[in-house]
This record gives structure tokens, C-alpha cells and sequence, in this order.
């Protein structure tokens, strides 16, 4: 089923994210209580942010400066930006930048189902600490888009 562009327009708050490995494990990245964002534009444009709870905060206060000991801790977050464009029940994004650097050009599939204030995202397979599985999000509106 296609997902109306103007449906999927507007903001969202993660509810929760987890992957599912072939042998049926269950892994959950974020923790138990991830939080974070998804925002749709009506200009084709996109962005994510995604975290562990209570993140520790750095040594420092200086961000472009960091001890790495705060870049290990820094490295539990998912954050991506770049245009989306929808095809049947899947959202395409095409990453532009990208907290991963492995990410920036390339295309990220989301199956998307869509049911009131609740969207569904899971990924094609994917490999996760060395196993092959799929990750599922599900997101709740918090903000539609403005007319």
C-alpha cells in the first residue's frame, strides 16, 4: 500500500527501535528507552536523530574537540539527513550527510506501514554484531505538517 506523501509529512518521536536477528535474538541498539526524532518536509527532504537514554555528557564542552573517550560514547547515536522520495510501501532516503560517513550518498530503504499517528519503518537485512537481521522502529507523530 502507498503511503500519501502528505500523511507521512510532519514530525515524529521514536517509540521504539530494535533488531531482530535470523535466529530470532532480539537486540535493542538504543537501549530499552531510545529516543529520537524522524521529520518528513514537504520539499522531499528529510532528517534523523536517534540516542541512548541518558547519554553521558562529555569531558569537555568542547564539541569540535573531543576526548575519545567521549567519541566512544558518541558513537550511540544515528543521525542522517537528505531528500526521501516514496515508492509503494517503501521510503527511500538518499542520504546526504550523515553521522556514519559510510552512509553519505547512499540510498537507505524503509518498509513503511502507516496507521493513524503510528508509522512503522523496518529495514531490508542488515548485519548486526556479525549477524544478519532487521531493524524495526516505530515512530508516533508529534507535529503535522503546516498547510
Amino acid at each position: 500500500m502507498t503511503i500519501p506523501p502528505s500523511a507521512l509529512v510532519g514530525s515524529w518521536r521514536l517509540e521504539s527501535f530494535h533488531i531482530v536477528a535470523e535466529d530470532g535474538a532480539v537486540y535493542h541498539p538504543m537501549g530499552e528507552q531510545p529516543q529520537g526524532y524522524i521529520t518528513y518536509g514537504a520539499d522531499g527532504y528529510m532528517q534523523v536523530n536517534i540516542q541512548t537514554a541518558g547519554r553521558q555528557r562529555f569531558l569537555t564542552d568542547d564539541f569540535l574537540d573531543p576526548k575519545p573517550a567521549d567519541l566512544a560514547a558518541a558513537m550511540r547515536y544515528i543521525a542522517y539527513a537528505g531528500s526521501y522520495r516514496i515508492e509503494h510501501d517503501r521510503i527511500v532516503h538518499q542520504i546526504e550527510v550523515s553521522f556514519f560517513p559510510n552512509w553519505i550518498g547512499v540510498e537507505q530503504v524503509r518498509y513503511a506501514s502507516l496507521e493513524g499517528d503510528l508509522l512503522s519503518l523496518s529495514t531490508p537485512p542488515l548485519t548486526y554484531r556479525g549477524r544478519p537481521g532487521r531493524a524495526a522502529l516505530r515512530w508516533r507523530r508529534v507535529a503535522p505538517s503546516l498547510p
